[in-house]
């Protein structure tokens, strides 16, 4: 269920209250605020309705907001706000929509409707704009999906980009919601802005005063940027006349650096620019160096070569919500069993390890799948024994509950769009490195939003080894890389491996394969050692009793403060393949409600 959070007025920054998503629209639906926002539109002085809409709730439709930020004010006196992109805890995984003064309001809206990632869509308080939801791939990249947004959405407000943005409450008894919507991947990755070395006459740019310079304004507190501001030009403007940085340059970086900061006036910070470069071209040298090197203390930029280090300030938001209890925990698969053990993770690598031929693929699929119906995860999937094809109707099989031959037209044609909506499947017809993958899913981040890979097996990777490098530092590196990816990504990474020959051949007195260990993958224990979570996968194909179960050993967490451990020797976890559709726990628990499923997307 996803939870939002509730302010008493757009004035207040504090208290806020946490409160189910369906709970407010039901309000806006029912008419909770029936009275005051007809109130407002009622009522004919601007003046009037802007202090009576100040006094209605406000909503951040963007998820929980729990962790208080210290922030300046004008006067420079130190206050705490919730109401802070830095304050989100938990993002819901929706985006608002905001239209400003439309006309023919009832033709907008059923020309919206029509777009099928539109989860809800209302008039707002005053009456003559439109509020909405669009439910997004992934909270983490909030501000690169509603740039996407805006090409997409007609009217939609720029400047309402940031994560703790917020709509007032309204009132609309035909407010439009579609919990079967579309989830919108698309993004749309702001490109850095690298100005190019300019040499006008005999004048240089020294782009490391630039740099500071614009870091003073990207970490300025709101309510500061315009101090900040005419601190950072009157600083360059001391390198202006000193011919270290040149005039056209330090005007037009500045400009677009707090155009970023979403600004209400461009115009005025333009001059504030201008007034504080002119200034600073007149004060000595030395005072100007002294106010460089305070600023280069206090955003603890020092030496470039630091950069090896670890961020203190992440550190820190760690440590804070982890000793308040706001770290997200893994989310839970929905087995009672499994989810005490295995949790899905944003950011960590899992490895798998199973002999050929037991169902591995299947098993990791089936994961796959859970994520996308229970979480709307989404994955770029490589799997070089299989058919894309074959991949795919089974994960519509997975979703309908049916054999891909017994479904009807319409049931083929949603469960192929939902399968086709979370999972990219790289083209197997050609061979890859993994770095080709890794390299292909950085691609595919350019355009959207991209929580997991998969890569089904590593063994049918292409290798590129060389004199200097054999195939135990090779796979060692390999595995390293993926490890980095997963960090410096956020993107989460399924990897399956084979076993060994050797280990393969090792039978139990009734002729199953013994149950592997994580010193049989091929290469040792290298994948065990980078990995984050590493999964045993193990099913006795003879066995006329067990050949359906697959047995699930959780031999290594890493993250344990975010849930899972492993399980113990001797004693895995076994899920039950049910009519080659579903996999159920002993008790034959399924972790999702089918129909609820199906009727969602309106095939019940």
């Amino acid at each position: 269920m996803n939870t939002v959070t509730i302010f008493e007025n757009i004035l207040s920054i504090d208290n806020p209250r946490i409160v189910k998503l369906d709970a407010v629209l039901s309000a806006i639906r029912d008419g909770r605020y029936k009275d005051k926002v007809e109130a407002i539109r009622n009522c004919d002085n601007d003046e009037d309705k802007r202090i009576m809409k100040s006094n209605l709730p406000c909503v951040l439709f963007t998820g929980e907001f729990n962790k208080p930020i210290t922030k300046i004010n004008s006067s420079g006196k130190e206050y705490i706000s919730y109401r802070d992109d830095k304050s989100i805890t938990k993002h819901s995984g929706l985006v608002p929509i905001d239209i400003d003064d439309v006309d023919n309001i009832d033709d907008v809206i059923n020309d919206i409707k029509k777009d099928e990632i539109v989860y809800a869509l209302w008039k707002s308080a005053s009456g003559k704009g439109l509020h909405g939801l669009v439910r997004i791939g992934d909270g983490n990249k909030h501000k690169q999906h509603y740039k996407a947004l805006l090409k997409r959405i007609k009217g939609l407000d720029s400047t309402a980009q940031n994560v703790a943005r917020v709509l007032y409450v309204s009132y609309d008894p035909n407010i439009y919601i579609n919990t079967s919507s579309s989830v919108f991947f698309d993004i749309d990755i702001e490109e850095e802005y690298t100005p190019t070395r300019v040499i006008l006459g005999d004048g240089n740019t020294d782009y490391k005063k630039i740099d500071i310079a614009c870091r003073m304004i990207r970490s300025a507190p709101d309510g500061q940027k315009h101090h900040v501001l005419l601190k950072a030009s009157n600083l360059l403007g001391g390198y202006v006349a000193t011919r270290n940085v040149e005039y056209d340059v330090a005007l037009n970086i500045l400009s677009h650096e707090i155009r970023k900061r979403h600004i209400d006036d461009a115009l005025l910070a333009d001059k504030t620019i201008e007034d504080g470069i002119r200034h600073g071209m007149s004060r000595p040298i030395s005072e100007v160096e002294e106010e460089f090197k305070e600023a280069v203390r206090q955003l603890g930029a020092i030496e470039e070569e630091l950069s090896f280090l670890s961020s203190g300030s992440k550190d820190d938001d760690f440590i804070y919500k982890f000793r308040n209890g706001l770290i997200p925990m893994g989310l839970p698969f929905g087995y009672y069993d499994l989810d005490q053990h295995l949790l899905l993770k944003e950011g960590e690598f899992y490895a798998s390890l199973a002999h050929s031929h037991i169902g591995k693929t299947t098993v990791n699929l089936w994961l796959l799948f859970l994520s996308a119906v229970k979480y709307d995860w989404n994955w770029m999937v490589y799997t070089g024994e299989n058919r894309t094809a074959s991949v795919k109707m089974k994960m519509m099989e997975f979703f309908v509950g049916k054999r891909i031959t017994h479904m009807d037209d319409r049931e083929h044609a949603i469960s192929l769009k939902f399968v086709d909506e979370h999972f990219f499947m790289l083209s197997t017809d050609n061979l890859y490195t993994y770095q080709d993958i890794l390299d292909h899913s950085k691609t595919m981040m350019q355009y959207k939003s991209l929580k997991g890979l998969f890569i089904d097996p590593y063994n049918s990777l292409k290798l590129e080894l060389t004199s200097a490098k054999n195939k135990y530092n090779y796979d060692y590196e390999a595995y390293g890389d993926m490890l980095n990816y997963t960090k410096k990504y956020n993107t989460t990474l399924f990897l399956s491996v084979h076993t060994t020959t050797a280990s393969q051949r090792d039978r139990d007195g009734n002729g199953n394969q013994k149950m592997p260990h994580a010193s049989d993958t091929e290469g040792g224990a290298a994948l065990y050692n980078k990995s984050d979570n590493f999964i045993t996968l193990h099913r006795k194909i003879k066995d006329q009793n067990e050949w359906m179960y697959t047995e699930i050993s959780i031999d290594k967490v890493r993250s344990r403060e975010t849930g899972g451990k492993t399980t113990s020797h001797g004693a895995p976890i076994k899920l039950r393949m049910n009519n080659g559709l579903e996999f159920v726990d002993e008790g034959d628990f399924l972790p999702f409600n089918r129909e609820q499923l199906l009727t969602k997307y309106k095939l019940l």
